[in-house]
């Protein structure tokens, strides 16, 4: 059983995200940061390093919080059990009916909304909102690379004077000789000690081609602009769900029995919507279930052996075979009446468990 996204095997887009994060940061600083005048350097730099630093520190959370059933957490004599509470025949617990079984990380997560593979862990009750804001921070600093890159990018061939390294303002701060072996930032303009200037903004004994500065500036780009819309969509969508209240994962489930039962035009999701109001309807009346012969074990108190209303059955009634967990199925009956007298139950499928 997985613990949090920090165990062994990591996901591969778990390792591509802390590959490019890194080459993301350094780039805004190499190459947007630089052409900035004084005032716009220091704020701008100020502004995305203390985002990059939360970015971090949320992705830590998320990543480390175990999302599992309290129950899962906890089997034993601190479990609580409750009628609303299903068993799962993987964890050998009663879990929470929102819960789902990952088969990832092997476990019922508590309120399951999704799988993060970028995180390497499951996205639950526990660190949803660290979740949340994770990625809302990604969005500001996605969107204030992609402007500012943007903005330079354009400021190369309309205005290529702009384009020019601030020496004086950083030297007064770093000698020559750490910048050029830490950032080779002379290389980008004025060194502070010449001071002759070209047409195009640049030094004429230290200059760095302005073809050289569109073409980083393009690679540059062309990471940004594929990763902005996807993220921007990410947080719009988790913004849907709350105010629909429902989860990634039900909020699937459902468009897809949508899908498949086209005829049906209500949307139940509608009815914990946030701040909505909708006139209750008057549930349809349901008959009384016919009162099967008792022939089963009664639930015992404490952890006995669990009843049939809570535990998730493993064989199909047809064949008696083994339900594989693929099939993502919660089974529950009903009782029907067999020619010769005798009461025995059909399984009925009602919501997916397995994820």
């Amino acid at each position: 059983m997985r613990q949090n996204g920090f165990q062994v095997p990591f996901d591969l887009f778990q390792v591509t995200a802390w590959i490019f994060f890194p080459i993301l940061v350094g780039g805004f600083y190499a190459f947007c940061v630089p052409f900035l005048p004084r005032t716009a350097a220091v704020a701008t730099g100020i502004v995305y390093g203390i985002n990059g630093v939360v970015i971090v520190g949320l992705a830590a959370i998320t990543t480390s919080i175990n999302p599992a059933d309290r129950n899962v957490m906890h089997q034993g004599d601190t479990a609580q059990v409750t009628p609303d509470h299903l068993y799962c025949n993987v964890c050998t617990t009663y879990v929470d009916k929102k819960s789902r079984h990952c088969r990832i990380c092997e476990k019922c997560v508590a309120t399951f909304d999704h799988h993060c593979k970028w995180l390497n862990n499951c996205i639950g009750e526990h660190n949803y909102r660290y979740f949340f804001s994770l990625i809302v921070a990604i969005f500001t600093f996605t969107t204030l690379q992609l402007v500012l890159a943007l903005y330079l990018f354009v400021q190369c061939f309309t205005s290529p004077s702009t384009i020019r390294l601030y020496g004086p303002f950083l030297s007064s701060y770093l000698s020559m000789k750490l910048m050029l072996t830490l950032l080779a930032a002379s290389t980008y303009g004025c060194s502070g000690n010449n001071t002759t200037v070209k047409n195009d903004g640049l030094c004429v004994s230290d200059a760095f081609p302005l073809v050289a500065i569109k073409v980083m500036l393009a690679i540059y780009l062309s990471i940004l602009v594929p990763s902005f819309y996807p993220i921007g969509q990410l947080v719009y969508f988790h913004i849907k769900l709350y105010f629909l209240d429902t989860t990634t994962y039900d909020y699937i489930i459902h468009q897809r029995r949508r899908q498949l039962h086209p005829e049906e035009t209500g949307d139940d999701l509608i009815a914990g919507c946030h701040g909505c109001r909708t006139a209750p309807t008057q549930p349809a009346p349901i008959p009384a279930p016919v009162a099967p012969k008792s022939t089963s074990t009664p639930m015992l108190t404490g952890f006995g052996r669990p009843s049939s209303a809570h535990v998730q059955d493993t064989s199909s009634h047809e064949t008696k075979s083994p339900v594989s967990p693929s099939q993502r199925e919660n089974m529950t009956y009903e009782p029907i009446e067999t020619p010769n007298g005798h009461t025995k139950k059909k399984s009925q499928q009602q919501e997916a468990f397995f994820v």
